[in-house]
């Protein structure tokens, strides 16, 4: 079956905002006196703010009120951040240009909320580049769900089995499997485990080689 269509995840993949992430995560934490270990930051990425209120507030005993101050302290200094630290992962430009070339549609399907996703956007002038955006306020269930993922396909009137998805995080590669589509994952901060590597079609090293695989794909079908 060919590739009809790209759906990209927007943070560790086409935007290098994860090590951004990370050190909000850790200024936050300190700031409150909140443990929060390494594995667990993991756990939150890929995931919707009302999933990660969730994994939060059980973290701290069920003080949704302590959530919400950390949740809100990290979002403040993530912001702050990345007004001078953010850069677009090696390859993003060079790989929409050649997958428009291609004549294939692509669409965003970020965790992120709109209000956050869309000033992102603007930053890096990628709004003209996709046919459809959908955000993480706007599904029910986030990744690792395949919620996301089969709207942004519906979206584009492609069947999700057409698609590629090109994702960084654990999460989002459980949702793209689970979506039935082409699983790529370009990682970012961790490398994948054996079980995340055997739901991958492809596991590359940056954006670059991206256009080179689906054609591979499609010359198959």
């Amino acid at each position: 079956m060919s590739i009809k269509a790209v759906l990209f995840d927007m943070d560790g993949t086409l935007v290098d905002s994860e090590k951004v992430y990370f050190t909000a995560w850790g200024t936050a934490s300190s700031a409150l006196g909140i443990d929060l270990p390494k594995e667990q930051i993991f756990q939150f990425m890929g995931r919707t703010k009302q999933e990660n209120h969730t994994l939060i507030t059980e973290l701290l005993d069920g003080d949704a009120a302590r959530a919400d101050e950390l949740l809100t302290f990290h979002e403040q200094e993530f912001l702050r951040l990345a007004d001078i630290e953010l850069e677009l992962k090696p390859g993003a430009r060079e790989a929409l240009a050649a997958l428009h070339d291609m004549g294939l549609p692509l669409a965003l399907a970020t965790s992120t909320h709109r209000y956050l996703t869309e000033p992102r956007m603007a930053l890096f002038d990628l709004k003209k580049e996709f046919e459809t955006v959908i955000c993480g306020d706007e599904i029910e269930h986030g990744k690792p769900a395949p919620d996301i993922f089969l709207d942004a396909a519906a979206n584009l009137n492609v069947d999700p089995t057409e698609c590629v998805v090109v994702e960084d995080s654990f999460n989002g590669i459980n949702a793209a499997h689970a979506a039935g589509s082409y699983v790529v994952m370009i990682p970012d901060l961790h490398q994948p485990t054996p079980e995340i590597e055997e739901l991958c079609d492809a596991v590359l090293p940056s954006l670059f080689e991206l256009p080179a695989f689906i054609e591979d794909v499609n010359s198959r079908s």
